[in-house]
């Protein structure tokens, strides 16, 4: 009778052991939210591109930078859902890096709770701070927020319906658009009593009503 070899050992558990992944269920995922830039200015609209949630569910849409709820999205058959919402405000006034608020927009999937997801993004104001010094001969840091990022930002200085100076401070930066500047209050050679506007926008001259821009009117009096 010939000898019968013993099983190898080796052979079969890899295989029970691949028979038992196979088996385990798989870890939950989250679904996953898009949104089509990092930072916005208040009113600026947000595009949110989402998927791996339940399929026909409609998802609550929350930030927690607070103000007016979001609407919420429908997801279609495959899960997935595309919609716009309108930023909110940041929580603090003010064109410097430190009034840029830090928020999430979160995702609740009422079907399945193990799929709610959170994605960050930033708050900006779109505004200048040209410091609190009352002299406009002095220099002073200016400040910038929510201008396109790369861009160029301009000054344009008038007096009695005339350009007096077209000023340029520099170029927007980051995500937030943000720029801080040192020039003085008023940079024209020669300064008149009266009322300045002061308008702050991306173009090399002045144009009324340009997009997007900012205004700011000082009364001058010199002593």
């Amino acid at each position: 009778m010939g000898r019968v070899e013993p099983m190898n050992r080796f052979t079969v558990l890899p295989a029970a052991a691949a028979l038992v992944a196979l088996l385990a269920p798989a870890a939950a995922r989250a679904g996953t939210v898009a949104l089509d830039k990092p930072c916005y200015v208040e009113g600026e609209a947000i595009v949110a591109t989402g998927s791996g949630f339940s399929p026909n569910a409609q998802l609550t849409l929350t930030s927690s930078a607070g103000g007016e709820p979001f609407p919420s999205a429908v997801t279609d058959a495959a899960g997935a859902f595309t919609t716009r919402l309108t930023a909110p405000a940041p929580k603090t006034l003010g064109a410097r890096a430190s009034d840029v608020t830090q928020t999430t927009l979160t995702a609740v999937d009422p079907l399945n709770g193990t799929l709610n997801t959170a994605t960050p993004f930033q708050l900006a104001n779109f505004a200048v701070d040209r410091g609190r010094t009352h002299d406009p001969r002095a220099v002073r840091t200016w400040y910038f927020s929510g201008f396109p990022t790369g861009s160029t930002i301009y000054g344009h200085f008038r007096r009695a319906g005339k350009t007096q100076a077209n000023y340029r401070f520099g170029k927007a930066t980051g995500a937030c658009g943000l720029l801080h500047a040192r020039a003085r209050g008023i940079p024209v050679a020669h300064l008149k009593t009266g009322t300045w506007t002061i308008q702050v926008d991306t173009a090399k001259t002045y144009k009324r009503h340009r997009i997007p821009s900012l205004e700011l009117t000082l009364r001058l009096s010199l002593v």
